[in-house]
Formats: structure tokens, C-alpha cells, sequence
């Protein structure tokens, strides 16, 4: 019982922070500097880039957090491989950001879950 919801809030707060840091950088980027998000309704290749290196950080944040409330249970490593999922659900399961990334951008931006959860679980269990 217990295992299961420090499991529960590993990855609640690791969603949470990853989520609530990206919004906040990405609010924060669009009230300062709206011309560097997007030209004719697409968005503009730097932003993009952009968009990837602020997100790889705030799930690296995020994991790393989680990680910390895992390493109590017999298997972090198994909650750092769910909130990954978790993440990645999240992120394809929005078809217009899907649709406006583009396959190439949504690819990386996976790729960047990925390598940001791993890294978040690495730094805090190493």
C-alpha cells in the first residue's frame, strides 16, 4: 500500500513539474518575445529548437524530483520508465500540438522525454 502511493505521487509530482515548468517557460517566452514563436501561424524553427532544450530541462527537473520520492520502493527505475510513458501519452495525445509540431519535431521532442526522464532518474540514483 504504501510502496503504491509513494509510486502515485513519484509520478504525480514528476508530471506536475515537468508540465508546470514547461507552461511556465512557455507562457513566460510568448508574453516576452511573441515574434520569436511563430511567422504565418507556423512556428518558427528556433522556437522549436527552443522549445526541445526547455523541455529535455524540465523533465530532467521533474524526474529528478520523482526519482527522489521513488528511491524508496523496491524499483525506481520501473516508476522512472512510467513517468516517461505518462509523458509521452501526454504528448501525442494532443493532435493539434501533433499536427503543428510536425512527425520530425514530435519525434525529437520524444526522443527528449526520453533521454530528460533518464538522465532526472540517473543524477538523483547515481
Amino acid at each position: 500500500m504504501i510502496t503504491g502511493t509513494l509510486i502515485v505521487l513519484a509520478l504525480l509530482l514528476g508530471y506536475l513539474v515537468a508540465v508546470g515548468l514547461a507552461m511556465a517557460v512557455t507562457f513566460g517566452v510568448a508574453k516576452a518575445a511573441p515574434d520569436f514563436i511563430a511567422s504565418d501561424h507556423m512556428l518558427k524553427t528556433g522556437y522549436r529548437l527552443f522549445q526541445v532544450v526547455t523541455w529535455t530541462t524540465c523533465v530532467i527537473v521533474g524526474s529528478y524530483l520523482s526519482a527522489l520520492v521513488a528511491s524508496t520502493t523496491m524499483r525506481p527505475w520501473l516508476v522512472g520508465g512510467l513517468l516517461a510513458t505518462l509523458l509521452l501519452l501526454v504528448l501525442w495525445s494532443n493532435t493539434w500540438e501533433v499536427r503543428q509540431r510536425g512527425l520530425g519535431h514530435q519525434l525529437l521532442m520524444s526522443a527528449a522525454t526520453i533521454a530528460g526522464a533518464g538522465a532526472g532518474y540517473y543524477l538523483a540514483l547515481r
